[in-house]
């Protein structure tokens, strides 16, 4: 099993039983790494007797995800008062502070409203990567149409040799600069990040990155 770093200070994970799941706790600060689905069966399942976190202030450092190392997301939790928790955009993992553990379990807690925020950044993602093949389409169905046009003046001999060449470069120059102007984009720099994330595919990112001018 590969070795995770608490989310919180240098201690390391170990494996801890609670009730039927097995899940990682550090062994400096006693925290909580769940994945997307163990809270819940915790919540509901744990066993009397079960390990019960003690109150610890929590940490003032930001938490990176064990898994992916990439900064968590601060969710606020419906219903659950004004608790927060730690959450994964890439993985949906889960990191619960000892003390924040113990405030669900005396606060009776079953579940916790965990991935629609994470869905929504999601939908946004699909919605990045369909705005920027719009855009690429339409650079390159620009040059392909201009092109064709030029191609019908050199069939029909309208244009000397030396015009042919300049407005083809033009053509040419027009769609590079566009291209640089969407690698200089917001919309590019977004989809960068949800690469980072998890959120869209090393390979979706990378198909845009080499139809864009850095």
């Amino acid at each position: 099993m590969e070795e995770l770093v608490c989310a919180r200070c240098p201690g390391s994970l170990q494996e801890v039983q609670i009730g039927d799941v097995t899940l990682e706790r550090c062994e400096q600060c006693q925290g909580f790494f769940f994945d997307s689905d163990e809270l819940a069966q915790v919540l509901t399942d744990a066993s009397p007797g079960a390990p019960i976190a003690d109150d610890r202030d929590p940490s003032e450092a930001g938490t990176s995800c064990p898994r992916c190392q990439i900064p968590m997301d601060r969710v606020p939790a419906k219903g659950v008062g004004r608790f927060s928790y730690d959450l994964c955009s890439a993985c949906h993992g889960l990191w619960l502070d000892a003390c924040e553990l113990a405030h669900l379990e005396r606060a009776g807690v079953t579940t916790l409203d965990v991935g629609k925020d994470v869905e929504s950044r999601r939908r946004r993602a699909a919605v990045v990567i369909e705005q920027m093949e719009g855009l690429l389409g339409e650079i390159e169905g620009q040059r392909e149409e201009r092109l064709g046009r030029l191609e019908k003046l050199m069939e029909y001999g309208l244009s000397e040799a030396r015009e042919i060449r300049s407005i083809r470069s033009a053509i040419e120059a027009e769609a590079l600069l566009a291209r640089q102007a969407l690698g200089r984009s917001r919309l590019f720099e977004e989809a960068r990040r949800f690469c980072i994330e998890g959120l869209i595919t090393g390979a979706q990112f990378e198909s845009l990155r080499q139809r864009v001018v850095l």
